[in-house]
């Protein structure tokens, strides 16, 4: 298959929670541009080691400037796809194609949608009233409500800051990129005793228990 598309390179392998799971990354061919900003397109293989949990492929960007990993659902296109551990090694083949070939969909498809965020104004009053409903105002009791305003204001002084890229102040565009840095550098991750707080932020973020936020952002 890496023959057939010799621009599919292999560049990360693993295991998470020691060798619980396991992964395969392959960035796809050039960076999608938008304005200034540039992504990587990633394919995801994950799979559990005792081959309970079903080989899935999920497909997500990274951002060069920042490396901050952006996992985002689209109806149109599925961003994953699941596969059987059985079959000959004509159907793996088979499989493989089939990845491919949704994989290039689905990023001609994100690559539509980011370049109409980017061209989609929006003001500080409209971004604020999106972290508003995204971190909604704690129960009446007031408890934990200084911590949802501390979150609603790191998120808008990264969209004020325009991190790394000012051309997208000002957009929808930059609100996703607020939160994407938010959910990638900024966000808080608790973590069960015994594991290694870096793999549950790998983990979070890969396999989309991190982002529902981020989500938030690129369907409003």
């Amino acid at each position: 298959i890496l023959e057939e598309d010799d621009k599919i390179r292999i560049v990360r392998g693993g295991d998470l929670f020691n060798g619980d799971k396991m992964f395969l990354n392959l960035r796809m061919g050039d960076p999608i541009q938008i304005g200034s900003e540039f992504f990587d397109r990633y394919i995801m293989m994950a799979w559990s080691h005792d081959s309970g949990l079903a080989i899935t492929a999920r497909f997500f960007l990274i951002r060069k400037k920042t490396n901050a990993i952006l996992r985002v659902e689209t109806p149109e296109v599925s961003t994953e796809v699941k596969l059987r551990h059985t079959g000959d090694m004509t159907n793996k083949i088979s499989d493989a194609r089939k990845v491919l070939k949704l994989a290039y969909k689905f990023f001609e498809n994100l690559e539509n949608k980011l370049e109409s965020l980017s061209l989609a104004p929006m003001n500080e009053g409209e971004f604020k009233a999106m972290l508003s409903k995204i971190f909604p105002d704690a129960a009446k009791t007031g408890k934990g409500q200084t911590r949802v305003e501390n979150k609603r204001a790191e998120v808008f002084d990264l969209y004020k800051s325009g991190k790394h890229s000012s051309d997208t102040q000002g957009t929808k565009l930059g609100g996703l990129l607020a939160m994407t840095e938010y959910c990638y550098d900024g966000k808080s991750t608790r973590v069960q005793q015994g594991k290694n707080a870096d793999e549950v932020e790998l983990n979070g973020l890969m396999f989309q228990t991190r982002t529902a936020e981020i989500n938030s952002i690129f369907k409003a």
